[in-house]
């Protein structure tokens, strides 16, 4: 516990917003890993890369035991921002604890998660394992998910054949989410002076009638249903309209910013198909209208892990709680995708997530240790199918 909490303090203290560099965080992992854990240099793998912004960004992968048919215990290192900071009472940076309850950036999301993996797997050594156990600690979740990306081409699951990814879902394990895709419409009329509207064409009312559309393709979406999901439909949301220049202007450009969350069973390339087709037909139904499609950022698809799954059966028995889906996408996605059963499981409530005064509640800190060490008892001690 004492050793738990030096670490947890420690990670804490490192500020891994998604804009800097992970390295500081990266080399204070690998070498509790190395102590804690007693494993070998070869043990501990290290992956650096350099981000669009020139910071270094390093994944930290430690094995212990060898096979395959394994276990992964996988969280990120990154997080969000902690701006505004004068929303704080406390230094974002520094654990604090009050009320049982321990503030701090990333404390809930998700480095308390990272500390009680390594807790757990110091119940274990190579001797007692039958398959492996994998600790996978990744960067850049908050905003591309690159690091399990990282991951998933440099080879890293070939011992594994399941998965925790420590997002705070209250202990209660998840083996469905929703994707998540970006996308941005540009729209081009023709600019005029607003004392003659006949001389060009507004952008912003063009952006009118593609809402008409993007919103009856959203009433579309939710022929789509998961009863296991809240909403159970997908969802469209148009969240930002950027377009004018000035009132006595009309306007020659428009942008609508959008997010889709999509349900299992449905493809975000698909989805990416139906908004080019809104687009084409903008432009096609009007000859003074360019309108061109973005996507913003790397989509994540949707995750299903069956519910015949052994993961499924061992995390519903440790918890006492049945599996459920979330609304919101993880890195699960990624590793589902690449072939292992796969589910969502950590300590504190998403909803003390990405806002100031962060926190997780001190009722997390045994049981989760606990949860997670019989997990990795009964996949990587017992084994079985």
């Amino acid at each position: 516990m004492e050793l738990m909490m030096e670490i947890f303090r420690r990670l804490v203290g490192f500020n891994t917003v998604s804009a800097n560099s992970n390295r500081a965080a990266a080399d204070f992992l690998c070498e509790v890993l190395r102590e804690s854990l007693k494993l070998s240099e070869s043990a501990i793998y290290v992956t650096s890369q350099d981000s669009t912004e020139g910071q270094e960004k390093c994944n930290v992968v430690a094995t212990i035991g060898a096979g395959d048919g394994g276990l992964m215990l996988a969280g990120h290192i990154d997080t969000v921002s902690a701006e505004p900071l004068a929303r704080w009472d406390s230094n974002p940076f520094e654990l604090t604890l009050k009320h049982d309850k321990y503030y701090g950036l990333g404390t809930c999301d998700m480095k308390f998660f990272l500390a009680a993996a390594i807790a757990a797997a110091r119940n274990f050594s190579s001797s007692t394992l039958r398959r492996p156990l994998v600790l996978a600690f990744t960067h850049d979740e908050e905003t591309s998910m690159a690091g399990a990306k990282r991951l998933r081409r440099d080879d890293v699951f070939k011992s594994v054949h399941y998965a925790v990814v420590g997002e705070p879902t209250k202990l209660v394990p998840v083996r469905m989410h929703k994707g998540w895709l970006g996308a941005e419409f540009t729209l081009h009329g023709k600019a005029g002076h607003a004392s003659d509207p006949g001389c060009g064409t507004s952008a912003i009312e063009l952006a009118s009638e593609l809402l008409s559309q993007l919103y009856r393709y959203r009433d579309e979406l939710t022929d789509f249903r998961q009863p296991l999901l809240r909403p159970e439909y997908p969802t469209l949301n148009v969240g930002l309209i950027k377009g004018g220049e000035g009132v006595n202007r009309i306007p020659a450009s428009c942008k609508l910013e959008l997010e889709i969350r999509p349900i299992p069973g449905q493809d975000v390339q698909d989805l990416i198909g139906d908004l080019q087709r809104i687009a084409d037909n903008m432009t096609n139904g009007n000859s003074h209208c360019l309108a061109s499609l973005r996507v913003t950022s790397a989509p994540t698809q949707p995750m299903e892990t069956s519910e015949q799954s052994r993961i499924v059966h061992v995390a519903q028995a440790v918890t006492g709680q049945s599996a459920i889906g979330v609304p919101f996408a993880t890195e699960a996605a990624i590793y589902n995708a690449a072939g292992l059963e796969t589910i969502v499981l950590g300590p504190g409530d998403i909803a003390q997530a990405h806002q100031p005064n962060e926190f997780i509640a001190a009722e997390y800190l045994d049981r989760t240790v606990t949860v997670l060490s019989t997990i990795i008892e009964e996949l990587c001690v017992k084994g079985g199918d």
